[in-house]
């Protein structure tokens, strides 16, 4: 029996995903493939080289707390200042970020992504991965679900995580690559094509909230791309086996400061699953076993 995980996308809220492995690797739950969508391809990508759970909040910890990633600047988007005076002096920095966002097509400097990447990844590539790992993008010229698997890990999760608008995009073979959340943001599909007989998700969206409060037409262009995005969301994890959905709803997407409690909801939601997974890996592998012994 092969087992597949499929890593979701959401930014700061995957470092829940963290926690998922850790219960996993100590249930000793055997993962075959791991597919990964955003911060997913990220965290699916180290652990694919180095599958030591363990090791993922240390490295997690090294990577967050680095003068690389704080160069980035993706903070600015968190706004968690309450005096008024530091209110106002964000909101004039975000509505300026989010201004030049109109006249270029991103916004964060490419050259920071890919030395955070490059420190991260060391130049490995997918053949060096110990558990078969792929990961997920867009094709922007073409629209078409792209998957990558083989090649530099770099350019490949550097593609995946490249959030329209917000990181540059990645040219490739005629293609233009952006972050695959909006049309698999749980690559399931992508897990069972690599051979996995048993699927189990570890999903990071939830439904919209309900919202009446619509100021602008960007306001309401966002609300429908987040509907648009749930639903197709929705059907991917119609057709695992398991779901793992970690509460971090209220995580703020650019909070990258809280990585103990993300790993903590992660580590909850995929024991309260355990049962299920046990289940269901004992179903597989009668199914399996019948079907060797009607040939």
């Amino acid at each position: 029996m092969k087992i597949g995980l499929a890593l979701g996308g959401g930014s700061a809220k995957g470092l829940a995903h963290i926690g998922v492995l850790q219960v996993l690797q100590e249930e000793n739950i055997p993962i075959n493939f791991i597919s990964g969508t955003s911060i997913g391809a990220v965290v699916g990508a180290m652990y694919s080289l180095s599958p030591d759970a363990s090791l993922l909040k240390v490295k997690a910890e090294e990577v967050l707390s680095s003068d690389t990633f704080k160069n980035i600047g993706i903070s600015i988007f968190e706004n968690r200042d309450y005096n008024l005076l530091k209110r106002i002096t964000t909101f004039i920095k975000e509505k300026y970020t989010y201004g030049k966002a109109l006249f270029r097509p991103f916004i964060v400097d490419g050259e920071k992504i890919e030395k955070l990447l490059e420190e991260t990844l060391n130049e490995k590539r997918f053949e060096d991965t110990k558990i078969r790992f792929s990961v997920t993008a867009i094709d922007i010229v073409t629209g078409k679900d792209i998957v990558i698997n083989e090649g530099p890990l770099l350019p490949a999760v550097y593609a995946s995580i490249a959030i329209p608008g917000l990181f540059p995009y990645l040219e490739k073979e005629g293609c233009i690559l952006v972050d695959g959340g909006a049309t698999q943001n749980v690559p399931v599909r992508v897990v069972k094509e690599m051979g996995a007989d048993l699927i189990i998700t570890s999903n990071l969206a939830s439904p919209p909230e309900i919202c009446s409060v619509f100021k602008t037409g960007l306001d309401i262009n966002f609300r429908v791309d987040e509907i648009v995005k749930y639903r197709l969301t929705k059907k991917e994890l119609d057709e695992a086996d398991v779901v793992i959905s970690p509460n971090v709803k209220d995580i703020h997407w650019a909070d990258y400061r809280k990585l103990d409690f993300c790993i903590q909801k992660g580590r909850e939601a995929a024991t309260r699953a355990l049962p299920e997974i046990r289940r269901k890996m004992k179903r597989t592998i009668f199914y399996r076993l019948g079907k060797i012994f009607r040939r």
